[in-house]
């Protein structure tokens, strides 16, 4: 991606297939994208580019064949295919969390508006709801001197790194009923923060999917560290606890990718266009 940049459809499916190939067959997948304060990140469209790609959902009616050769809007030919291996391939159970942190529940409007027909009349309903007040459990700790030497000694106290339970009990499965561990993938919008800095990353875990007591200190130092000095930062206070937690806890237990967008302004129509595709 860059400031110039227009990624197409074909450019993010070239992109995120080979992507979700390399990963191998996968009999569980939990999606956690944003809710609909995040429409225009597009991480609906890429739920669907998903959902497709493992026959959960059906691709849309205009989509490639697989093996089809495409073009990107820079010209490239690339193959698209439309499922795993082949078109026979086993769907993979497949549930979807929206990370809402504190919000409302996303309504079903909101999910069809957002996710697309399919996945909203998909049945068993694969939409679940995070409860960040009972939902969750405290998986460790970021120790109170880190917590000091992160927010230059003005908070110390150990922050709880907190998650919904069912993201955490996919650390585990029987060999003999599913061969492949549970593939969690993060989807959402690297955007200005005024708490975090910038959105995204491992904010859509600890936050998005965590706990009351997480949420609350995590907006405390904020305020505390001053939100002036956090906005449109990458690099500050909390985001350094934030990592220091994945670093200990989710990249040991976890089979976790983010997919990251970056959006940007048509200068001419005003619309938003995507700039970037981080996996």
């Amino acid at each position: 991606g860059s400031e110039e940049t227009v990624l197409s459809d074909e450019d993010i499916k070239a992109k995120l297939i080979p992507f979700l190939e390399s990963l191998g067959p996968r009999e569980d997948i939990l999606i956690l994208p944003p809710d609909f304060t995040r429409f225009h990140s597009q991480s609906g469209k890429i739920t669907q580019f998903i959902s497709e790609h493992y026959n959960f959902t059906p691709r849309a009616k205009d989509d490639a064949p697989p093996s089809k050769i495409s073009k990107t809007s820079e010209g490239e030919d690339v193959s698209i295919k439309g499922g795993s291996d082949t078109e026979e391939t086993k769907p993979p159970k497949m549930q979807i969390l929206p990370a809402l942190g504190t919000h409302a529940p996303m309504t079903e409007e909101q999910i069809k508006t957002m996710f697309g027909e399919e996945l909203a009349a998909k049945k068993p309903n694969p939409f679940l709801v995070h409860e960040w007040r009972k939902d969750v459990i405290t998986i460790g700790r970021a120790p109170s001197e880190m917590v000091k030497d992160a927010t230059n000694g003005m908070v110390d106290q150990p922050w709880p790194a907190q998650l919904n339970k069912l993201v955490w009990s996919k650390r585990n499965h029987d060999p003999k009923t599913q061969p492949h561990k549970s593939l969690i993938l993060s989807i959402g919008q690297v955007v200005p923060h005024e708490v975090m800095g910038m959105a995204n990353f491992n904010k859509n875990l600890f936050v998005g999917v965590g706990g009351v007591e997480a949420i609350n200190m995590s907006h405390f130092i904020g305020a505390v560290y001053g939100m002036e000095n956090m906005m449109g930062r990458a690099s500050n206070p909390l985001r350094s606890i934030l990592n220091y937690a994945s670093k200990t806890y989710l990249e040991k237990e976890l089979d976790l990718w983010y997919v990251l967008t970056v959006m940007g302004t048509n200068k001419i129509t005003g619309g938003l266009e995507m700039r970037g595709l981080y996996i």
